[in-house]
């Protein structure tokens, strides 16, 4: 077995190397995984409200809704790219945009109201109480009254 001091300057450089390239893209990736679910999480971010400068694939994220009921809404092939804007999507079909998002508004609708655990809103949480004590403070002789 070799000892620290028998590899060679070149193996130990290509061996630095290698590490920070590693280290570099986890800080890379770290970085955007935080950004990420930061912007997702504000609220702001939630059923935003449709305008001609999204692509399609912020607006199914915003609506929390499959990419394919945006895509089926307006007749876009899978193929097509997912980040199109839709004001270069309405200027191709020759459209109005107003259109393309009246479109896209119903489908939306369509689908939640077609599943309704997708609807919008805080969540409850796993275990909600149905019966929260309107008054924490008061004896069990007065909660009852």
């Amino acid at each position: 077995m070799r000892t620290d001091h028998e590899f060679s300057p070149r193996f130990r450089r290509w061996t630095r190397f290698g590490f920070a390239l590693a280290l570099a893209l986890t800080v890379f990736f770290g970085f955007r995984v935080v950004m990420t679910t930061v912007f997702w999480s504000d609220p702001r971010h939630t059923d935003q409200q449709i305008e001609s400068w999204m692509p399609l694939g912020y607006i199914a994220r915003s609506w929390d809704v499959p990419l394919d009921v945006v895509f089926d809404a307006i007749n876009v092939r899978p193929d097509e790219r997912r980040w199109r804007r839709l004001d270069r999507l309405a200027e191709t079909r020759d459209v109005p945009v107003g259109a393309l998002i009246d479109t896209i508004d119903q489908a939306i609708e369509a689908y939640r109201q077609a599943r309704p655990d997708t609807s919008s809103g805080p969540n409850p949480g796993p275990n909600p109480d149905p019966n929260p004590d309107p008054d924490p403070d008061a004896t069990p002789d007065q909660a009852s009254q």
